[in-house]
């Protein structure tokens, strides 16, 4: 027979084993999904300021034409 500590011990090493295996990918993911988000908004911000320091792209030049 298992005494209580050792039961206690043993449910805590296999509910960790379990929010283990069910939170950490999902945490490596969203901080992914983050990282992706700020590359991409450095993107968008920097072809923005682009856009506006520099108007003499072909994007505006064609702009200005229509």
């Amino acid at each position: 027979m298992f005494s209580d500590t050792q039961f206690k011990i043993g449910t805590y090493l296999k509910w960790r084993r379990v929010a283990r295996l069910l939170v950490l990918p999902r945490v490596r993911s969203y901080a992914g999904s983050l990282l992706n988000a700020r590359i991409w908004a450095l993107t968008y911000l920097s072809v923005i300021v682009s856009l506006i320091v520099n108007p003499t792209s072909p994007r505006s030049s064609f702009l200005d034409n229509q």
